[in-house]
């Protein structure tokens, strides 16, 4: 999350900030396994029209610490 937030120019990491620690939130309580089938979650920016951070997962696995 702290890479893709460095890539985005700081007005726009600041505009998502809720979101993305919405996001965050998720990433923290799991799936911490294998992901078979795919999971999608859209957190939008409350005020704009476009603006949201999506965590996207196809398969494999997801949010392990190494």
């Amino acid at each position: 999350m702290k890479n893709l937030k460095s890539k985005i120019p700081k007005k726009e990491s600041e505009l998502r900030e809720i979101a993305f620690n919405k996001a965050n939130e998720f990433i923290q309580q799991g799936p911490h396994e294998v992901i078979i089938g795919s999971i999608f979650r859209s957190y939008k920016v409350y005020g704009t029209k476009h603006e949201r951070v999506d965590i996207e997962i196809q398969s494999g696995i997801a949010f392990i610490n190494s």
